[in-house]
């Protein structure tokens, strides 16, 4: 929110916050303006397909994350992503699908979502996982196939693998 606070009167993108109400305090609105400041709680599969897909730019600016899904997903739709330098989304985004920066500086993730959205967003759009081409990704995480894996959250993973077109075989680490 101290992000978009920094460039709220210099650009024309909304803010749009989506899934549930996090951990801690309450954020404060304060002086976010409200035409553009939109809190969409938790989304079904459908309509979260549409908010990655019509995202400018989507931002994920984790303290910590066990493993980034909705990083794979915003690259898996196209979107440019502005993420965490200092957590596994450096992994996922490589040196070239994201721009990352420190999850607590504010200034540094503004200018990032700026230049996602504008000089560095036909760049980033292009560098997401639907392009990256076969043998772009390795899975390494055990139970990455959704016919056998009882993780909802790897189940989620594989469909969206398949989704950007990759053949997801197995459970085991395979290259696909």
């Amino acid at each position: 929110l101290r992000a978009y606070r920094a460039m709220a009167s210099s650009t024309d993108l909304d803010l749009v916050l989506v899934g549930p109400a996090g951990w801690g305090e309450d954020p404060e609105w304060g002086d976010l303006p409200a035409e553009r400041t939109h809190v969409l709680g938790r989304l079904d599969d459908t309509d979260l397909a549409c908010a990655y897909a019509g995202a400018r730019v989507f931002t994920f600016p984790s303290i910590w994350e066990g493993f980034g899904l909705p990083v794979l997903e915003a690259m898996a739709h196209g979107t440019p992503v502005v993420t965490s330098a200092d957590t596994c989304m450096a992994e996922i985004t490589g040196t070239d699908a994201g721009l990352l920066v420190p999850a607590t500086d504010a200034r540094a993730l503004a200018d990032a979502l700026e230049a996602a959205a504008g000089s560095e967003h036909d760049r980033l759009a292009a560098a997401g996982i639907p392009d990256s081409g076969p043998g772009g990704v390795t899975v390494t995480s055990a139970g990455v196939s959704d016919e056998e894996a009882g993780n909802p959250i790897d189940r989620r993973a594989a469909r969206v693998l398949r989704d950007a077109g990759y053949a997801v075989p197995d459970h085991r680490a395979r290259q696909i």
